[in-house]
């Protein structure tokens, strides 16, 4: 429900105008990273490291998905909620208003996981933290009391939201829920792939493709220097500042400087490995960096972030003692990681970019031209890549419809994007994925269009439907298995079974294979164009 009213709340300010969703989500990433900061500080105990783990985080390019795409914002929204509660967690530790800040962590936990579900698994890291840092226990049975009196809140919410989802969605609309596996062997597989994938086997070549393919596309401008030089000065006076702060020069703050890094590496570790758990629970989220599900990395980018601020504390206070060439090196390092980090958000922002440009022009046609469709039933985009790289243009009727119907500014008729999913009948085509029927659109009163409207046709029959797509849809690899699939599906016919999927004239029941997710389209290759060839976005 968080999610929902988020969205509307951007909408009704900002409206399809991109300032309201970049604003937003700007103030949410540096709320997020400013209370990332504070709670490692206060694990740490050192401001320095609290920076560094707050730099990483902020420019570590693993989930671009969450920084450029709108939807993507719901878990910005969800990631600063949850923050504020570790943050609050923490700051109960020996405050005289411990209940209070308590009150304030459940609070903070409970909108982050009904805003949206991916660090639900890291109520644990909240219960662990408080447990661990300090000493607050005496003894071991005090501690395993407290974990046990910490965990019971969370729980309870975690239950609360498994009721609302199974019992109270379905009494407002009309729900989608992902089916739980319970397997151990997914799960493993899920969580060491993510763990690899944050970890420098995997981020090694992925950033360095990208930072040799803005370089050669792009090269280093005088603008662009000067960008990166302050973002240096930033990074490098934030740095010099927060050292300064800590006063690290005596020894007996050293050594408690480098327990306090030793623990940042061990919560940092749990954090990535509690993080991947939820997405274990089903096939569809498998950890990836390059599609629109590399949102599923944003907590492990906390646990990245905060193991590599707490291996430099370790460096830094190596021997108990904080030294000039030590944390000069280190600070070095911070800076340019910094560089590099901003150089691949920028080459990966760029397909964003022309995703953004072909949504705009489709949208502006329609809106210009909504009189030539009032008595249009439904309209289905052909001809236009569905992704470019992992940034999604129109995928299917999730987006293109909503869309399409604030343009045209009626509620009452359908939209959709041709794509190998598509089954057809001689009266109807429908999308169906995972043997899921997402939309159904008859072809009496359907228009085909392209990007920006450049051709519009109406569409008169099976045959005809075919024709058009053969004619004006194929440019962007739609598969030719698809226009045969529907020419054998036209040909004999379609029947439709009791829920409602057309299936072949001579075909058995065929049953769903599970409600469906979107981590089904951009694993396609089909009607994707690769960043290799964003020539050919200029035909857009």
């Amino acid at each position: 429900p968080l999610e929902a009213l988020h969205f509307g709340t951007v909408f009704y300010f900002s409206g399809c105008e991109p300032w309201g969703w970049r604003l937003s989500n700007l103030v949410m990433e540096i709320a997020s990273c400013f209370l990332l900061y504070l709670a490692t500080a206060r694990i740490s105990g050192s401001r320095t490291l609290a920076f560094t783990a707050a730099v990483i985080f902020a420019l570590f390019p693993v989930h671009d998905s969450t920084h450029y795409w709108a939807v993507g914002s719901c878990v910005t929204l969800s990631l600063m909620l949850y923050l504020a509660s570790l943050w609050a967690t923490l700051k109960a530790i020996g405050s005289e208003k411990k209940l209070a800040w308590f009150a304030a962590a459940y609070a903070a936990f409970a909108l982050s996981i009904y805003g949206y579900e991916p660090f639900l698994p890291l109520a644990a890291l909240n219960v662990v933290a408080y447990t661990t840092v300090g000493n607050q226990f005496n003894s071991i049975a005090a501690k395993l009391r407290a974990l046990f009196a910490q965990s019971v809140p969370y729980a309870v919410i975690i239950g609360s939201l498994l009721v609302y989802q199974r019992y109270l969605v379905p009494l407002i609309s009309k729900p989608a829920l992902h089916k739980i596996h319970l397997d151990a062997g997914l799960m493993a597989n899920v969580v060491w792939q993510g763990l690899y994938n944050i970890s420098p086997f995997a981020t090694t070549p992925f950033i360095s493709g990208h930072v040799q393919n803005f370089l050669l596309n792009d090269g280093l401008g005088g603008g662009t220097i000067a960008r990166l030089l302050g973002l240096l000065a930033i990074t490098s006076g934030g740095l010099l500042l927060t050292a300064l702060s800590d006063r690290e020069g005596a020894t007996g703050e050293g050594n408690a400087k480098k327990k306090g890094a030793l623990l940042l590496m061990l919560i940092g570790a749990l954090a990535a490995v509690f993080s991947y758990t939820i997405f274990g629970l089903n096939p569809e989220y498998a950890p990836t960096l390059t599609t629109i599900l590399n949102r599923i990395n944003t907590g492990g980018a906390i646990g990245y972030s905060l193991l590599v601020a707490g291996l430099a504390g370790s460096i830094i206070y190596a021997g108990g003692r904080w030294t000039t060439v030590r944390a000069t090196t280190i600070y070095a390092l911070v800076g340019i990681a910094a560089i590099v980090f901003t150089l691949v958000n920028w080459n990966l922002g760029k397909t964003w970019e022309i995703s953004w440009a072909v949504q705009k022009r489709t949208f502006d046609a329609l809106h210009a031209r909504k009189d030539e469709f009032a008595t249009t039933n439904s309209i289905i985009l052909l001809n236009c890549p569905r992704y470019v790289d992992c940034a999604p243009v129109f995928d299917g009727t999730w987006d293109f419809e909503q869309m399409m119907r604030i343009a045209l500014g009626r509620t009452d008729i359908n939209g959709g994007v041709v794509s190998e999913r598509m089954r057809l009948s001689r009266d109807a085509v429908q999308d169906v994925t995972f043997g899921f029927v997402c939309a159904e659109y008859p072809l009496r009163g359907l228009v085909l269009v392209t990007p920006g409207l450049e051709s519009c046709t109406q569409v008169h029959g099976a045959w005809n439907f075919i024709d058009i797509v053969e004619r004006e849809g194929t440019t962007f690899g739609l598969a030719k298995q698809a226009i045969s699939d529907w020419r054998s599906q036209a040909a004999l016919g379609m029947r439709r079974q009791k829920n409602g999927l057309f299936i072949p004239q001579n075909k058995r029941r065929e049953e769903p294979a599970q409600v469906p997710g979107e981590s089904a389209s951009p694993s396609t290759k089909n009607n994707t164009l690769d960043q290799k060839n964003l020539s050919v976005s200029g035909s857009l």
